[in-house]
């Protein structure tokens, strides 16, 4: 072999690969035959120098470019396997690619955009507008309860769910004897009873005096009557007499119709007394004239 030829795979073996501009060279022995003047082929061998892109480079518009995972969505690849984000981005670290970054957490939906929250389905907005927390029910929940997952509803915190999961209830400790459970712990007490806010309790009001039927004990130890009935007219003295509410107004009506009758009596007799009056007053200025003229 030439001695040039020896020297130069020498240097190669050392310089095997040189970078430029993320370019590698690499020494490429070729063989090809040449034919001689007597028509026999003599092999000949060639040696040349050939250009590549460097181990995490490839060849991108007749220039190196470097290697990164999925080519840096959202970012630069600015080195093999390394990425500079844009902003609103962050890289992860487990798979090296640029992910959106928003800065309230999305609930059940994922960061797709810088600041933007895109909902998982069955899910909404809520009344931030920006993170996904509002479960979708395709029918509407019923009162007391709200939608905690898709198509789920569940009753709010201080209420039970009854008649097979169709209402909500509000919850009691005490139970509300005497009493309805209208709001969580709170109590409507049934008439004749009041609340005893130290015993968290419908407590029976006391009357002095019994009250009658269709009545009930208020708190201020006074007879009422019940919805339909009226305290009566003709209650007299300490007991109260309870009556139908529409009698009561056809008395009302009586006594109208009645007072309204003696009016007009007595409007009546006024005219005509007044009618009299007016009439007797010429006939005595007549007889007053006779007697003047007789005398004359």
């Amino acid at each position: 072999m030439d001695l040039n030829i020896m020297k130069f795979l020498i240097f190669t073996i050392f310089l095997q690969c040189t970078f430029a501009d993320n370019w590698c060279t690499r020494v490429v022995h070729r063989t090809y035959n040449v034919e001689n003047d007597d028509g026999t082929l003599q092999p000949k061998n060639i040696t040349r120098n050939e250009r590549y892109c460097c181990e995490g480079y490839y060849l991108n518009d007749g220039d190196c470019a470097p290697k990164c995972v999925e080519n840096c969505p959202n970012g630069k690849c600015v080195a093999p396997g390394e990425c500079v984000c844009n902003e609103g981005y962050n890289l992860d670290v487990e798979s090296q690619i640029c992910q959106p970054v928003c800065s309230m957490d999305c609930g059940f939906g994922k960061c797709s955009k810088p600041e933007f929250c895109e909902c998982f389905e069955g899910y909404t907005y809520g009344l931030s507008s920006i993170v996904c927390n509002q479960a979708i029910c395709k029918e509407p929940c019923q009162e007391f309860s709200t939608c905690v997952r898709p198509n789920e509803c569940e009753c709010m915190e201080g209420y039970r769910s009854i008649a097979n999961n169709t209402k909500c209830e509000p919850i009691c400790e005490t139970g509300c004897p005497n009493g309805v459970c209208i709001k969580p712990n709170m109590c409507a007490c049934n008439l004749g009873f009041s609340m005893n806010f130290t015993l968290r309790s419908c407590q029976e009001n006391i009357c002095e005096l019994p009250c009658p039927e269709h009545g009930y004990c208020e708190v201020n130890g006074r007879c009422d009557c019940i919805d339909g009935y009226i305290i009566s007219m003709f209650t007299t003295g300490p007991k109260v007499l309870c009556e139908e509410r529409l009698p009561h107004a056809l008395k009302l009506l009586a006594i109208f119709l009645a007072c309204t009758l003696v009016f007009a009596i007595i409007i009546m007799i006024i005219v005509k007394c007044m009618t009299r009056k007016v009439d007797y007053e010429p006939q005595k200025v007549e007889e007053k004239y006779k007697i003047k003229h007789t005398a004359m």
